[in-house]
Order: C-alpha cells, then structure tokens, then sequence
C-alpha cells in the first residue's frame, strides 16, 4: 500500500506532501487542475524515463519520494534481500532525482538504485490503469502468482524458486569453470608454487618478532658484553664504585639520626635506593654472564632472516605477513579444489538438479510446482528438470 507521496520542484509543484490511509482514496479535481501531474510524479519514481524538463522553473533539481507498507508481501522482501537493497521491515521507500541538467538518480531504501531496478520495484507495487491499460493481467509473472494464489500452492511456488536458484547457481559455476578452466589451472599451479616455497620456510606467527630481538642482541654482543662489565665496575667495584660510595653516606648518616630524628626520612629513601642499586648491580652482572659471543649462531640467524626477507619481496607482503599469505593461499587452493573438475562441478550440478526436480529428497512433490506451470525463468525450474515436474490443474 502507497503510505505517502512527497514532491519537491516537480513541473508547476513546488513543494506537496500527501499520506494515504487504508482504504480507497479519490483524487478528484477539474480539468486541469494537477491530477495527471500528482501521476506522472509517481511513475517517475516507479522507474519511468523523465527529463529536464520536470524541472520546475528555477529550481536545480526535481525530486519524488514515496513510500511503500509491504508488510506481508515475502515477494518484495524477497526481491530488496537478493538486489541488498533491504531497509526497515515493512516499509519500502523509492526517490528519484532529476537535476536541472538532465542527470537522474534513483534510490531504494536509501541505497543507490537502477532505473531498471526501481522499475521492477513499482511493477510489484503499483498498478496504473489508463485508458485501454490493465498492466497487472498483461504480465505473465502476475498472471502465474495469482493462478498460484487461487490453487493454495504459494509457498511451494517459492521454495521451488529457492531450489532453482540453488541449481542454477551451480550450473553458472560449471559454465564458468569450462569457459575458465585454463586461467584456474595456472591460477592452481601459482598458488600451489607459492604455498610450497612460503611453507618449506616453516615461518610461525611469533618467529618474525622473536628473530629480530636475537639478531639485535647477537649482533650487538661485544658492545652488550663491555657496557655491563662496565657499569658492574662503575656500580659495585673498587673503593669509588657508586654503591661503596652509596653505603659510607648511609652508614654516617645512620649515626647522626639520634642527634636529628629529621634524617631519618632522609636515610629511609637513601637505604631504600641502596637497596634498588644492589639490585640493580645483581641484575646487570647476571645478564653480562649470560651474554657470549657466537659468531656462528649469529649467520645462522642472519641466513633465516635473509631466506624470509626473499620471500617477503618475491610476494610483495611484509615478512610478519607471510604466514597469512600462507593462509589465504590454501584458502583460495581448497576453494579451486572444491570444483577443481568438470566433472565434479557436474555432480554437484545435478545433485542440485535431482532435489529441485523432486527425487523425494526435497520434500515437494513434482505436482506441487503451482497451478501455473511457471518456467525457470520465473522461478518454477519446470523447463529446466526436462520432465521431471508434471503439470496438474487444482480445484479451488
């Protein structure tokens, strides 16, 4: 049901705003009094060819808006799922723009349409009687969906249409493959190629980052190994060292707190930073007796980087990305390979066919394909099963 009607700038109509109620509603009006105008608005935005010239004078652009309650009609729902033009349940809403200098835009729930899709958007929705005009019964499609309706067998119509989608997808897959099929072997034996030689790296997530650190260290070993023999030296060796220096100061503050119990705050803090500089001095001289030069493990370490970093710019990605280039290959193999024949695109093609053609697997009986008799291409599948559906009439 038309909820509302907006124009904006339409041919002599500035701005008009109209919403219908349930029911029948009469326009009515003298000759020429803007009826036919209020028309041609609504089938501008049905999809209808428009140009400049509905352009109110002066203004930059025209545009018509209307909205729709399709609450009930799966059809149309049906429809916005499949072109993704979907937007509140229940509601459909169709513009249209004209600018000025002939440009047209269309829209459907706000997302950019066609004039061929809003076309069939209207063709679902409105019917406009002329003279000599009956639309609806002049179109096969509406002529099957209201037999359909008359014989009770709307919803096997249409999980029929789903299972001829389901086949048809299938079918379009296998005539893909054998008009492609020499761009999906090269494509097959690229990724194949590459899988290999990412794999044989044997390249984990967290080696890239854990690689780097060691390479740092081991490259940096002897300046690593001279700074904390020094620092220790500095810190806690010899009469001068920072911490003998450190426990004298402590030492003789300690016995002059009782003539001013004010430094013992002052000695507190200072026994506190001996304490953290005797820690400190145990930690660096542990790290320095770790560290050792190694010459050997640092060029293996430097052979595996430079293996990765050749695999990295051979395939464009940075070196941490490899195990999801890695990833996305097997991905894209396992995709080919799902169909990596003709044959076996075949078969699934035909077990397809065999449940839309009604082999018992699908729970519709051949003679449930509607009272119409629809052909695939409004969605029956009964041409495409080549006999496997029966025609039959229904009483009422």
């Amino acid at each position: 049901m038309l909820r509302s009607l907006s124009i904006r700038d339409f041919v002599i109509v500035d701005r008009l705003e109209l919403e219908f109620a349930p029911g029948f509603t009469v326009l009515t009006g003298e000759t020429g009094a803007g009826k036919s105008i209020l028309i041609d608005a609504l089938t501008m935005v049905l999809g209808e060819r428009a140009e400049a010239i509905v352009v109110r004078g002066g203004a930059e652009r025209a545009e018509v808006s209307a909205e729709f309650d399709v609450r009930g009609r799966e059809d149309v729902a049906c429809w916005m799922k499949e072109h993704d033009l979907a937007g509140d349940d229940g509601t459909l809403l169709m513009r249209r723009v004209i600018e000025a200098t002939g440009r047209s835009r269309g829209f459907i729930n706000g997302h950019v349409a066609t004039l061929s899709q809003l076309r069939e958007a209207g063709e679902q929705l409105v019917d406009i009687h002329g003279q000599h005009q009956h639309q609806s019964l002049l179109r096969a499609p509406a002529q099957r969906e209201l037999l359909d309706a008359y014989g009770g067998l709307a919803d096997a119509a249409a999980q029929v249409a789903s299972l001829y989608r389901a086949w048809q997808q299938r079918r379009d897959s296998r005539i893909a493959f054998e008009a492609n099929a020499a761009a999906f072997a090269a494509e097959r034996e690229q990724l194949e190629w590459q899988a290999r030689e990412i794999a044989a790296l044997k390249l984990t997530a967290d080696e890239w980052p854990e690689l780097t650190a060691e390479h740092s260290r081991l490259a940096h070993a002897a300046s690593l190994i001279e700074s904390s023999q020094l620092g220790v030296e500095a810190l806690a060796e010899g009469e001068n060292s920072s911490l003998s220096r450190l426990n004298a100061i402590v030492a003789r503050l300690g016995s002059l707190v009782e003539h001013d119990p004010k430094l013992r705050e002052i000695l507190d803090a200072l026994e506190s930073a001996r304490i953290q500089l005797q820690d400190g001095v145990h930690a660096l001289r542990h790290y320095g007796e770790r560290l050792e030069l190694d010459p050997q493990r640092l060029r293996e370490v430097e052979s595996r980087l430079d293996a990765i970093h050749t695999a990295a710019r051979k395939y464009r990605v940075a070196p941490e990305d490899l195990p999801a280039k890695l990833e996305a290959a097997n991905a894209r193999l396992q995709a080919l390979g799902e169909g990596d024949s003709v044959e076996a695109l075949r078969r699934m093609e035909d077990a397809a066919h065999a449940v839309e053609c009604g082999d018992g697997s699908s729970g519709i009986r051949a003679g449930d394909r509607g009272v119409s008799g629809r052909g695939p291409q409004e969605h029956g599948a009964a041409a495409a099963c080549q006999g496997g559906f029966r025609r039959r009439a229904v009483a009422p």
